[in-house]
């Protein structure tokens, strides 16, 4: 068994798979909504859609750090459920990148 088997192996056993991890997405929406941030989750027959969450501390600098300019960067998952991740984000007052929220999406639109 070769190093990057090894650790597939470990992550599988700690955390589950992908079908799992989805499992638990209402719950971590719930504890989320709990520390004040912004989420919002769609799910079709217990299958997930989307997911959005805006953060509270990025909905304070974009506030503030708006007039910058917002930057946006998308990635492909791959995973078993596959999508997009979109994240926005801003440059704060010490010049340093603030995520304001982040989107997994089926398709970019």
């Amino acid at each position: 068994m070769n190093c990057a088997n090894a650790c597939k192996k470990l992550k599988l056993e700690s955390f589950g798979d992908d079908i799992q991890q989805y499992r638990l997405l209402p719950d971590y929406v719930s504890k989320l909504r709990q520390n004040d941030h912004d989420v919002i989750l769609e799910m079709e027959d217990k299958q997930f859609t989307r997911m959005q969450i805006v953060f509270r501390e990025g909905k304070q600098v974009f506030k503030s750090y708006a007039q910058r300019g917002l930057c946006l960067a998308g990635t492909f998952l791959k995973n078993v459920n596959g999508g997009i991740l979109l994240v926005a984000c801003v440059l704060n007052g010490n010049q340093q990148i603030q995520i304001v929220s982040v989107v997994i999406v089926p398709i970019e639109k």
